[in-house]
C-alpha cells in the first residue's frame, strides 16, 4: 500500500477541527438538535396518519427520518477521522493508506 499523502492528513485534520467546532456549537446553543427533533416529530407523526395501503410513503418518510439522525452521525465520524489523520502525522510510525 503506498504511504498516506500529507497534504490529504492535514485536510482530513481541518475536516476534524470543523466538526469539533461544529458539535461545542451545537451543545452549547441546542436550536440545531431540538429542530432535528422537531423534525423527526413531525415525520413520526405523518407516519401515524398515513393509511395501511401507503407502503411507499411509509418508506420515504422512514427514510428522511433515518437521514436526520445521520447528520450528527457524519459530523462525529468527520472528527474521528480527524483525529486519527492527527495521529498519522504526529506520530513517529510509518502509516499506509486507510484507518484499518
Amino acid at each position: 500500500m503506498e504511504p498516506v499523502n500529507l497534504e490529504e492528513l492535514q485536510k482530513q485534520v481541518e475536516l476534524g477541527r470543523q466538526a469539533e467546532e461544529f458539535l461545542k456549537y451545537i451543545s452549547e446553543r441546542p436550536y440545531f438538535c431540538t429542530m432535528l427533533e422537531a423534525l423527526k416529530l413531525g415525520h413520526f407523526k405523518m407516519l401515524g396518519e398515513l393509511a395501511p395501503d401507503k407502503m411507499e410513503e411509509f418508506k420515504n418518510i422512514r427514510t428522511r427520518m433515518i437521514l436526520l439522525d445521520e447528520i450528527v452521525e457524519v459530523v462525529r465520524s468527520d472528527v474521528f477521522i480527524g483525529q486519527h489523520a492527527y495521529q498519522c502525522i504526529y506520530s513517529n510510525k510509518t502509516h499506509t493508506e486507510g484507518i484499518l
